[in-house]
């Protein structure tokens, strides 16, 4: 399944019960704001336009990710929240703080806090608003995340943070920070909420995440509410006590005989980027705590590539059978803790002709994939060549 399938998937169950779009990054939402919908029951659609294009082409070198070795940091910020009002979300166990004077409503992507200068304007329509929608699912399931940044908030729940120009052209590179591009501005967070209960719109026990997202922003009240944002997000904490969605919930390990990696999504992109993805595949015994890392390389007759970032590795950890997918997805739930993606970039490069991908993990076999021929991209026709850049192999989470 392509990343653009899964986005449709992901909407098709989700705008019912949940908030309307469910772990989406907008960073190419609402192309022109003149272009937009009059209606504001028309805005989900153009969301989920956008949706296939973001997830698809977010680009290029931007804010690095923290390696697992680096000390995460939280967002910086130097406003206090003394006197900040609370809002609360007590079915999915939730609290933060917003400025006061701000306006707190409903709008078409979540709750909306709002400055007083944009509180009259219709919901889904401000030049600025921070917007909060927590569902159930892991946080790592969306996002760039090569160009994105990783840490804890002081609370030391994990987040990832990223940060777009809706306005650049699709092969445009965003420049590195502390740089920035002219024209809008989008950022979010996505923070572990943690494993728990949540009664709201139906009862689900297990991972949560948070999103905490300005979409579509006036350059200018981003750049003057930045601060805020981060203050926001600084101050999220649970109702009552979670464990993180990785915890080991003082389980006994996995044995080898209890999963299998599971490729069902194949591989997904076009042009310069190609993704497999997949999840774990629970197949029987006791419950367990399973922490598996999965290792993609290159090869040509049996032979690794010399590419850079290969071997690429991502570890992932969570409960069985709880967040194995196909239990999660009887229930609407398509994010995991045991969702692992990896990628080759610049794979179009005339060295990697015919080679072949190869995904492996210590006691729960693996699989291949040729490299499909440039112009024959598995999910979507792109700019497919050789650019003369270095190919290399990345891996989440």
């Amino acid at each position: 399944m392509t990343i653009e399938d899964r986005v449709r998937q992901v909407l098709a169950t989700a705008v019912a019960d949940e908030p309307p779009l469910r772990n989406a990054p907008l960073e190419r939402t609402l192309r022109r704001r003149g272009r937009r919908p009059a209606l504001v029951g028309t805005v989900a659609v153009v969301v989920v336009l956008a949706l296939v294009v973001a997830l698809a082409a977010l680009r290029g070198p931007g804010r690095p990710v923290v390696g697992p070795t680096a000390t995460p940091a939280a967002p910086p910020s130097t406003i206090p929240t003394t006197g900040w009002p609370a809002f609360q979300d007590r079915d999915n166990n939730l609290r933060l703080r917003h400025p006061p004077g701000w306006t707190v409503r409903r709008g078409p992507l979540g709750t909306e806090l709002v400055p007083p200068e944009y509180a009259s304007s219709q919901p889904g329509r401000a030049k600025y608003a921070v917007l909060v929608a927590a569902f159930p699912g892991f946080y790592l399931s969306s996002y760039d995340w090569r160009t994105a940044t990783r840490g804890q908030l002081p609370g030391g729940q994990a987040y990832l943070h990223v940060v777009g120009y809706p306005d650049l052209a699709p092969d445009e590179d965003p420049p590195p920070p502390p740089a920035t591009a002219p024209g809008r501005r989008f950022a979010a967070y996505m923070v572990d909420l943690g494993r728990f209960c949540s009664a709201e719109p139906r009862r689900f026990c297990g991972a949560h995440a948070l999103r905490v997202a300005v979409y579509d922003a006036n350059a200018r009240a981003f750049d003057r509410y930045r601060s805020h944002l981060e203050t926001i997000v600084r101050s999220v904490s649970p109702l009552r006590p979670a464990p993180s969605s990785t915890d080991d919930a003082g389980r006994p390990a996995c044995q080898p005989g209890q999963w299998r990696l599971d490729p069902s999504k194949g591989l997904s992109g076009g042009g310069r980027r190609l993704v497999t993805s997949g999840t774990v595949r629970y197949r029987g015994g006791p419950a367990c705590f399973l922490r598996a890392t999965v290792r993609m390389t290159l090869e040509r007759d049996g032979r690794p590539l010399p590419v850079a970032g290969s071997p690429a590795s991502a570890t992932v950890q969570g409960l069985l059978p709880e967040d194995d997918q196909r239990r999660l997805n009887r229930v609407g739930v398509h994010d995991t803790p045991l969702m692992w993606q990896l990628a080759v970039d610049e794979w179009c490069n005339r060295e990697l002709a015919g080679a072949t991908l190869r995904v492996q993990a210590d006691g729960g076999g693996g699989y291949e994939h040729e490299l499909p021929e440039p112009g024959r991209q598995p999910a979507r026709p792109g700019d497919c060549r050789d650019r003369g850049r270095p190919a290399s192999l990345a891996g989440l989470p």
